[in-house]
């Protein structure tokens, strides 16, 4: 391997190094965001509880499902989707630097 492809790699694995770290950064963003919504959700849930006399409605339901689950699917697809447009400047050079070593 060449003096170039070599520094190539370390400037890459420096940039993913980076993208590591503030993907994390953001990570904990999400957690944080999902904690105050278990909190949140807890409140609604014990409230729920304690008109356990009443008859639930059906859009209450609906309610409690969506409030269970979006924070946690709505947290994985931003951290997703951060994760693939922070990275795709080191899959190009990835694959520029693949294609540099086979051809």
């Amino acid at each position: 391997m060449s003096l170039e492809l070599e520094n190539e790699v370390l400037d890459l694995h420096s940039t993913l190094e980076l993208r590591k770290v503030q993907f994390f950064n953001e990570y904990r963003i999400a957690a944080v965001v999902n904690t105050i919504a278990a909190v949140g959700l807890f409140c609604l849930l014990v409230w729920a509880a304690v008109q356990a006399e009443d008859p639930a409605s059906i859009y209450l339901a609906i309610f409690l499902i969506g409030a269970s689950f979006a924070p946690a699917v709505l947290s994985l697809g931003t951290l997703w989707w951060r994760w693939n447009v922070n990275t795709v400047d080191v899959r190009k050079t990835t694959a520029e630097i693949e294609r540099k070593l086979l051809g």
